[in-house]
């Protein structure tokens, strides 16, 4: 990002099927200079995104 290395703390995912990457969120968001708030509510996880 912007010349400067960044490192996931795992490495991605690449199940079988559906044949797709899957990156952690919360890093890729951060990286891209976002805020990212989560809170569980009656064992629900709420993910809020914001730039």
């Amino acid at each position: 990002m912007n010349d400067e290395e960044k490192m996931m703390p795992s490495a991605p995912i690449m199940p079988e099927y559906p044949n797709r990457v899957m990156v952690p969120l919360r890093f890729v968001s951060e990286v891209l200079g976002a805020t990212v708030n989560t809170t569980t509510i009656n064992g629900t996880l709420h993910v809020d995104i914001k730039k």
